[in-house]
């Protein structure tokens, strides 16, 4: 029988499109809101189901019309095997999801993602009875370029001309590592309006980073373009800020409270970084990638 898998669309396209990466159902079924619409048409773009996918609107928050018109959809597609992935969306939506594929005798699925691995946590619903059915690690999926198209869309990789010697250093550094698994830089996205320019993106494993660097970090240097980048990326990208001082103990705090993780190297005007402030770098984004966002 034919599979097909129920996308619940939330603010992150990447819990919907890695369980979709790895399963490869021949169709898919997204529900989402009028706010969620946007992010369904990017999911649907990037998984490129052969048609189109089917998209259904509801009101996030009203759980039975949620969940009557999940069911509806699903009774007229009756050759198909459903999954139904309640890693995103609503918590009203994944009640009715739920009900559905115990309605129907469907998988369920929850995306968990803890210390740099990807876990898919599938549930049989047949009998009426939840059960954990398996609890697979999955492989990454996607690359660190595929990630930034996911969440940016096209992008240029482009060195600004007014970049420092202190710059220059880091992404030096981090380019030479041997111990992170991709590294972008410099990265100008295309279709998005507004100056938006990424100093570096970096890949461990399922994880993923992305930086800001200056010379002089403050609130209008660094710390605002990464908030920024954080509600491009989502709460499923850690953010770092790379400096050579240390930051004033108000920007200290709003760094703290945004979740961006501030790394000071001191160093002199130098083309490279001395090697155990190398060290100091890589082993500061390796410790960050290891845990959840």
């Amino acid at each position: 029988m034919a599979t097909g898998m129920v996308l619940l669309i939330g603010g992150q396209p990447a819990p919907n499109v890695i369980p979709a990466m790895y399963s490869r159902p021949s169709r898919l079924l997204l529900l989402h809101s009028n706010e969620t619409a946007e992010i369904a048409r990017k999911v649907a773009q990037f998984l490129a189901p052969a048609d189109g996918g089917e998209h259904i609107r509801v009101d996030p928050f009203e759980l039975l019309q949620i969940q009557r018109a999940l069911d509806d959809a699903i009774a007229k597609q009756p050759n198909y095997e459903w999954t139904f992935n309640i890693t995103g969306g609503t918590k009203q939506m994944a009640i009715a999801a739920s009900l559905v594929a115990q309605h129907r005798g469907g998988q369920l699925i929850y995306l968990q993602s803890d210390q740099n691995q990807s876990r898919l946590l599938v549930y049989d619903t047949k009998g009426g009875q939840l059960r954990l059915a398996r609890d697979e690690q999955l492989p990454p999926l996607l690359t660190l370029q595929k990630y930034l198209e996911l969440h940016i869309g096209n992008y240029i990789e482009r060195t600004p001309p007014q970049q420092n010697e202190f710059e220059r250093a880091v992404l030096t550094a981090l380019r030479s590592s041997t111990e992170l698994d991709e590294v972008v830089c410099n990265i100008v996205p295309q279709g998005i309006s507004g100056n938006i320019e990424i100093d570096f993106a970096v890949r461990i494993g399922t994880q993923f980073g992305v930086g800001e660097i200056k010379k002089k970090a403050s609130k209008s240097q660094g710390i605002d373009q990464l908030k920024m980048l954080s509600g491009l990326l989502g709460t499923y990208t850690h953010s770092f800020l790379v400096t050579s001082q240390a930051l004033h103990s108000n920007d200290a705090m709003l760094a703290e409270r945004s979740r961006i993780n501030v790394v000071v190297l001191p160093c002199d005007e130098t083309a490279s970084l001395a090697e155990e402030r190398t060290k100091q770098l890589i082993d500061a984004i390796r410790r960050q990638l290891s845990r959840s966002p």
